[in-house]
């Protein structure tokens, strides 16, 4: 099974060739047929390939935007304990289980939530000095979580789409190249399919 780079290597070989022929009106049909199919093709395979670079763009900020949220949330912790004692009920308003557990071993959408209830917490103690120092940094870093994870799921999306796209176009490029592909055979010497083909 050919790679999608070597079937358009192929497509460009056999149009290549058949220019020299295009004066013959058989040939040129062939050639504008199987043109539109290649190029459509290409194109598709295009889409596909910016789709896949800018999810793996979009997946390496979140990972770094993570990273950082991680981080603050693991030194918010530390000045909540300064405040409040991890044996206190209150600690609970920031942390539910007791521990950072959820907050930094979850998946994203756990460390979403996770800052959604550290900012309930400081929501409801204004009056110390950690919601002075770091409810606008969590706010930030939230919002900023938010947003990459959900540029990463558009992202994917459309890449998925595309790859469902692309299949269907390579169908279709398959049976348009192995149509050109026997009406070359059919009208060529076969000391002439190097001009045409790789492997016949």
């Amino acid at each position: 099974m050919a790679t999608r780079s070597k079937k358009k290597s192929n497509g460009l070989k056999i149009l290549t060739g058949m220019k020299p022929f295009l004066h013959i009106a058989i040939w040129k049909l062939m050639y504008d047929n199987f043109k539109v199919s290649y190029d459509s093709f290409c194109e598709k395979d295009g889409t596909r390939e910016d789709l896949r670079l800018k999810r793996t763009e979009a997946v390496k900020n979140l990972e770094k935007t993570d990273e950082n949220t991680l981080s603050l949330i693991s030194t918010v912790s530390k000045a909540i304990q300064i405040e409040v004692d991890k044996k206190e009920t209150k600690y609970k308003e920031f942390f539910p289980e007791g521990n950072l557990k959820t907050a930094t071993e979850g998946n994203k959408i756990d460390r979403i939530l996770s800052l959604e209830q550290l900012l309930k917490g400081f929501e409801n103690n204004k009056n110390y000095e950690f919601y002075a120092k770091y409810n606008q940094q969590l706010i930030t870093a939230k919002a900023k979580l938010e947003e990459e994870y959900d540029i990463v799921n558009k992202v994917s999306q459309k890449e998925k789409e595309a790859i469902n796209i692309l299949k269907d176009e390579e169908n279709k490029y398959d049976f348009a190249y192995r149509k050109v592909k026997h009406f070359v055979k059919d009208e060529v010497n076969p000391n002439e399919y190097p001009n045409f083909f790789d492997e016949w």
